[in-house]
């Protein structure tokens, strides 16, 4: 959140201050967040716990930007499609609700963020410095999917083979829907149907024994966790235009008392890992647990 668009310019509306000066329906939701931020005593170093990522990879981009004025096919492949394939994962996941990390090489140039798994959607050209990355990435104890196949050539066409052959050298083996090669300490993972729903992904993390730190009964219900020095912050999201009410699951809590970050006096009570939770249309809940006073 930032304040850049708190009062109203020649190019947008609806801000918390119009033209006049005088304040607007959209400011009580400004200064609940401003309240949220003072309750909770390191607000400011939340950071989002995120085990599942996805490739962000430029150069998609970039092709489908220009095959949006320019139309066409190369070797068979559909210019453009690549940067579909992504926003279709990325869609996907948020469906599911996993509230997956984004990862950029060309922003993250040093190091890749470490995501237990990180889903590569693109096509089969992909230059050889990012390859030797996701590679770095799988030795190091990653598990890469790569949807629908692994890349082999670089932009001029020539054969770069960095992940492919490093997956046809290990020994190789399938499962409903994909091939997984053990290369180090990680996974590569080849999943040629590009289309997945949350059953396949329920799968996923069970078969690689991953486990989401927060869940929702009902997926429309969008659930993450923040982490600071000394709190835990538990966002619960309806994103529909109905009362909802669901059970919320978390892992490695069996029995505690969460606190309510827009009402202090009221709490989330976990029983057995599972709290019931009503929420109503298009609002947010915040639950946290300060963890070095016990609460």
């Amino acid at each position: 959140m930032n304040f850049y668009m708190l009062a109203d310019r020649d190019n947008w509306v609806n801000s918390p201050i119009n033209s006049r000066g005088e304040l607007t329906e959209t400011c009580e939701a400004v200064k609940t967040t401003v309240r949220l931020m003072n309750t909770i005593p390191s607000f400011d170093s939340l950071h989002v716990e995120q085990n599942i990522g996805v490739l962000y990879y430029r150069p998609y981009a970039r092709e489908a930007f220009i095959a949006h004025e320019n139309p066409g096919k190369l070797e068979g492949n559909l210019l453009g499609e690549a940067y579909q394939h992504f926003k279709q994962t990325y869609a996907r996941l948020i469906e599911a609700n996993i509230n997956a990390g984004i990862y950029d090489p060309e922003i993250h140039s040093e190091k890749l963020p470490w995501f237990s798994i990180l889903f590569a959607p693109g096509n089969r050209y992909m230059d050889a410095k990012t390859q030797q990355k996701l590679l770095d990435y799988i030795e190091q104890g990653g598990n890469l999917f790569c949807l629908p196949g692994i890349p082999c050539r670089d932009w001029d066409g020539a054969a770069v083979k960095i992940l492919h052959d490093a997956f046809v050298n290990h020994d190789m083996h399938d499962f409903n829907g994909w091939k997984s090669a053990q290369i180090g300490k990680g996974r590569l993972i080849e999943v040629t149907n590009m289309y997945f729903d949350g059953v396949f992904l329920t799968r996923l993390l069970k078969t690689l024994s991953l486990s989401l730190a927060v869940t929702s009964s009902d997926p429309r219900v969008k659930t993450t966790l923040l982490k600071g020095q000394n709190e835990w912050v538990y966002f619960m999201v309806n994103t529909t235009e109905e009362t909802m009410k669901v059970e919320i699951s978390f892992y490695g809590i069996i029995q505690d008392s969460l606190i309510d970050g827009l009402s202090p006096d009221c709490r989330l009570e976990i029983n057995d890992g599972i709290a019931l939770l009503e929420i109503d249309p298009h609002s947010v809940k915040v639950f946290w647990r300060n963890m070095q006073a016990g609460l």
